[in-house]
């Protein structure tokens, strides 16, 4: 599988302390092309004062919706949009994705969907809200559409209005 690194500094800490070490951690990602392995690297630093013993501070992660899982944004956004823009089932999304060498099950798909959901969904209703509030009309264009009228008291097929 193709990996990518990302190299998290501190940049107060940059040419002030020493580089010792990195810590590694991984998830698994998307690109167009198939999956990825993000490998996040952060610095840990040496800092040293005279009179004090050394102190060591590593590079704090980048803020995340999923602060610790498996998966990596990219590859939530895409089971995501396969679920919820295409339809695609978890089940059927799990297959695919071990026909690409992740293993991943479908519990695990739902609870980043439900996390995803109640962490943007206030952002979302929001947006919304926003819009009927303030916009002059949403989402409207010539196109027509047909209603179905009320039952016949005589139980007779009426044509669409």
């Amino acid at each position: 599988m193709p990996e990518e690194r990302v190299v998290i500094e501190d940049p107060s800490l940059e040419g002030v302390a020493e580089r010792i070490r990195f810590e590694e951690s991984y998830k698994l990602g998307r690109r167009q092309a198939g999956p990825v392995r993000i490998v996040m690297v952060r610095v840990t630093y040496k800092m040293a004062s005279e009179g004090e013993p050394p102190r060591f501070v590593t590079a704090a992660l980048p803020k995340e919706i999923m602060t610790s899982g498996l998966l990596a944004p990219s590859l939530v956004a895409h089971s995501l949009t396969k679920k919820f823009r295409f339809g695609m089932p978890f089940t059927r999304l799990v297959q695919e994705l071990a026909s690409e060498g992740i293993r991943c099950d479908d519990s695990t798909m739902c609870r980043y969907a439900e996390h995803v959901g109640a962490t943007l969904g206030c952002i979302v209703d929001a947006c919304a809200k926003e819009a009927r509030e303030t916009a002059f009309c949403l989402s409207t264009d010539a196109t027509g559409i047909k209603i179905q009228p009320p039952r016949h008291p005589e139980g007779k097929r009426q044509p669409l209005r």
